[in-house]
């Protein structure tokens, strides 16, 4: 990975800057990547023998197109800086976030990167602390940093299943059990008194149910399990709904009841 940026001078890991250009790809007349002006006249402007690179002249063959390249910026970036370190000045969520919206395959590979990224990070904190771009007081898990964990951050776990794709009961089952290993670390962070930061936006990773957060899934699969039809679909994930609904909610309210009595490093 890149953990001597700083020490060279890097500001930003060189591939995290390129899918960063193209990560909110925007052609219209109140700006975006480009800085405005409609998908047309960004199409005009390039060179007549380059405009089949950037799709066009409409903005969904050429938003498809810009999250091509996002995705593959993201994806070196990320094989260099496994715990994208050096993607935006908190070096934690920037880049996840992002790239998370611009992901090819969110079924499998997303939640995969992800926990992996994630587990990066953790090995940094304990490891090299030296190298890692943000603060790490004493006694503070990774897992309880709300840079490392907050509703930016670990994103691929937390997208709605789609029902639509293929992968449809693998994809639930492997973003569950990533979901349910992180609830049960921070658990035994928490029961081992660890301190936090930032516990409004670790809070909200689980339990803010308006906006994209572990809740968003869990809601998903709440919803299946009153659909009657469901079964019939899926019934290896019906067998085990509770598994999906009330068995994962209640892990969610113990993580939720420790961050409450927890100390909050946040300075």
């Amino acid at each position: 990975m890149f953990p001597e940026l700083g020490q060279r001078g890097v500001r930003y890991s060189p591939f995290a800057l390129l899918g960063g250009m193209t990560q909110e790809f925007s052609c219209n007349d109140n700006g975006g990547s480009f800085g405005g002006g409609t998908c047309s006249e960004r199409y005009q402007s390039f060179p007549e023998d380059q405009r089949i690179k950037f799709g066009g002249p409409d903005d969904a063959s050429m938003n498809a197109r810009f999250e091509e390249f996002t995705h593959a910026w993201w994806t070196v970036g990320e094989l260099f800086d496994q715990p994208l370190l050096g993607s935006e000045d908190n070096a934690i969520d920037g880049g996840a976030f992002y790239w998370s919206g611009r992901f090819a395959q969110s079924d499998i590979h997303l939640p995969f990167f992800f926990a992996h990224i994630i587990a990066a990070k953790a090995d940094v904190f304990a490891n090299q602390p030296e190298l890692a771009m943000f603060e790490k007081p004493a006694e503070v898990d990774v897992l309880l940093n709300e840079n490392a964990m907050s509703l930016r951050g670990p994103l691929g776990l937390t997208w709605a299943p789609d029902e639509d794709s293929i992968n449809f009961d693998d994809g639930v089952r492997l973003r569950a059990n990533m979901i349910r290993m992180f609830a049960y670390l921070q658990i035994d962070a928490l029961q081992r008194n660890a301190k936090v930061i930032g516990k409004k936006n670790l809070r909200e990773l689980w339990g803010d149910p308006g906006i994209p957060n572990i809740g968003l899934f869990l809601g998903e699969m709440q919803r299946y399990s009153r659909d009657d039809g469901f079964a019939a679909r899926h019934p290896a994930i019906a067998a085990n709904i509770t598994y999906y609904t009330d068995g994962l909610g209640r892990l969610i309210d113990t993580v939720l009841a420790l961050l409450d009595t927890a100390e909050d490093q946040k300075r």
